[in-house]
């Protein structure tokens, strides 16, 4: 059966009927094979076709809203229209994204999923936006904790003894139990360790430091020990640490008047506030710190400032036939003094951080009692004396010591010194006013300045450096005005190996001299004074090997004899920037190539 629709003008005359199929409809209860199948609702889907016969917005074509029914009779209610709501358990605007629900409305408890993600739905003082607080939290729901707050390094603590280890660290915004505030413990799981040291029994708290006065510890002075080494019961004597400590002692800001000895042991003594508030003045009867005993470099002294050495005073009387017609027996006293600040024997201590001043040693002398008994003096190593040693000394600044050989230093027979970042600054001799050496002496990234040697008539003495034995080694150091016969006095078949080094301003003869019996290396070295002969008894190697003269611009050279006011950096102009060794194992901090002087290569940015 067809479907006949006639038009006639504006009229449609339908002569039988379709569904909104387009099937035909039936002309008979026999059509429809004894099934009678209306519209009711109008909506054009047969009344077996349509899930709700009787209601024309629900039909197969209906589009699906959200209001519980199934709108568009595919037997699924409210299929992809419904939103997600998130539960908001804590009431702050914000949910949780592991609890949610689809609802055609908000349900109580519930906000939309735009309202945001809660990272605790369980506390009302966290959500995203949220102001973080120093409470251990993430506040504000960014995925970190006290983040974007002030912050302080705290150590482990964990024996508890109030000292923190230096390689157990974090940042927190406030105290934090199980660590502190220090990292001063070099034995994190000995609450014995450090051995505390304070003058006068003084302590730390957290409102600075209290004297043992305040604290109530007995501090009374006698022949026995004060104090047992604890934090609240410090020894009052460096000496009484050493004695008892196995790993280290700290030792707290003040002035201890005492000669120390390591006693071969391998332990490190620390001036936790540095040099510039912990002094060891010594009794200026023999050294302020002596290494006598075999110590290994692990044996560190650092963090302080000493004075006051006498050194070693050792005798020597020999006897022996004056001679002449008559037999008599004439005696020579020598008396030797060495190592007035630091005496070094048999031992490889590591120094560290020291500022060595106003060690002084007696002057070289003969007295001639009477005709048949005379007396020598001689002293070695006002600031420190080595023998046998191989040391490493790093940061040190040796300052107006004096002693008739190296003022400064003297390394003797069978010292391997290596300083790094040291300063020599107006120490005195007669020969050799900064250092004195006939074993073998390096310095890298140092300073000679303003050191003086008293023997200028003479043939030898140099007010910076005098090497009469041995290896010199200079790399990126600076002299400057060291002034006697020569600034560096080279003899006894010594040899020296200088690059990248400042030698100027000698107003008393020349800045390098020799005996002629020295083996020399210069390289890219910058020499020049106001005399007309830099070098004597050696050739001049200026213009070979990257050597030049000229002045260097110091940012500030005052050649007043006082450093205080000096600054031995150089000018952006002058001729020893990047004037220094080609070679990248000599570059500068930045990459650049080599600067002259102490503040030129790898490590010149002290």
């Amino acid at each position: 059966m067809s479907c006949l629709t006639l038009t006639f003008g504006s009229a449609l005359l339908a002569l039988s009927g379709c569904n909104k199929s387009g099937e035909p409809m039936p002309d008979s209860i026999e059509d429809s094979g004894g099934i009678i199948d209306d519209d009711a609702d109008g909506d054009g889907w047969k009344d077996n076709e349509d899930c709700a016969p009787e209601d024309s917005t629900i039909n197969p074509d209906a589009t699906e809203v959200c209001d519980g029914v199934d709108n568009d009779c595919d037997s699924e209610v409210d299929e992809g229209v419904m939103d997600t709501f998130y539960r908001d358990a804590d009431g702050d605007g914000f949910g949780d994204p592991l609890e949610s629900i689809e609802a055609c409305e908000r349900p109580d408890g519930y906000v939309p999923s735009d309202a945001g993600e809660d990272c605790d739905d369980a506390d009302a003082t966290i959500y995203p936006g949220a102001t973080e607080l120093c409470d251990g939290l993430d506040n504000d729901c960014d995925g970190t904790i006290d983040n974007d707050l002030e912050t302080s390094t705290y150590y482990a603590d964990d024996d508890g003894d109030g000292f923190g280890d230096h390689d157990d660290s974090d940042l927190f915004c406030e105290d934090t139990p199980g660590y502190v505030d220090n990292d001063l413990d070099c034995d994190d799981s000995d609450a014995r360790e450090p051995v505390i040291v304070s003058e006068g029994g003084a302590i730390w708290t957290d409102t600075g430091w209290e004297t043992g006065w305040e604290t109530g510890i007995d501090t009374a002075w006698d022949t026995g020990i004060i104090g047992s080494g604890t934090a609240d019961d410090p020894f009052v004597s460096i000496q009484d640490g050493i004695d008892i400590a196995n790993v280290c002692v700290h030792v707290y800001p003040g002035t201890y008047w005492e000669n120390i000895s390591f006693d071969g042991s391998d332990i490190e003594v620390i001036g936790v506030d540095g040099y510039e508030n912990t002094t060891i003045n010594g009794t200026g009867t023999a050294p302020v710190v002596t290494f006598a005993n075999g110590e290994s470099s692990a044996a560190l002294l650092t963090g302080f400032t000493i004075t006051g050495g006498g050194g070693v005073m050792d005798t020597d009387t020999v006897t022996y036939d004056c001679g002449g017609s008559v037999t008599e027996t004439c005696t020579t006293m020598t008396i030797t003094y060495t190592g007035g600040g630091i005496y070094v024997e048999k031992a490889d201590p590591t120094l560290d951080n020291l500022f060595v001043t106003g060690n002084v040693l007696p002057e070289y002398s003969y007295t001639e009692l009477s005709d048949t008994k005379n007396v020598y003096v001689y002293s070695y190593g006002g600031g420190a004396y080595f023998r046998g040693a191989n040391c490493e000394l790093n940061t040190i600044t040796w300052d107006t010591n004096y002693a008739d050989a190296g003022g400064g230093i003297f390394a003797d027979t069978g010292a391997i010194l290596s300083q790094y970042w040291g300063i020599f600054d107006a120490n005195g001799a007669a020969a050799g006013g900064g250092l004195g050496s006939v074993g073998d002496f390096s310095a890298t990234n140092s300073i000679f300045i303003n050191n003086t040697s008293e023997d200028n008539g003479g043939i030898y003495g140099g007010a910076g450096l005098d090497i009469s034995g041995g290896t010199l080694y200079l790399t990126n150091t600076t002299l400057v005005g060291n002034d006697g016969y020569s600034s560096t006095y080279l003899s006894g078949s010594s040899s020296a190996n200088i690059i990248n080094s400042i030698a100027v301003e000698n107003d008393d003869g020349p800045i390098w001299n020799s005996d002629g019996t020295e083996t020399s290396s210069f390289m890219y070295g910058d020499t020049r004074s106001g005399t007309p002969n830099d070098w004597g008894g050696m050739s001049n190697p200026t213009g070979a090997d990257g050597n030049i003269s000229a002045d260097p611009l110091f940012v500030n050279f005052t050649d007043d004899d006082d450093s205080s006011d000096d600054d031995l950096h150089l000018d952006g102009g002058s001729p020893a920037v990047d004037a220094g060794s080609p070679a990248s194992a000599f570059n500068d901090a930045d990459g650049s190539q080599n600067d002259m002087g102490a503040y030129g290569g790898p490590d010149g940015t002290w």
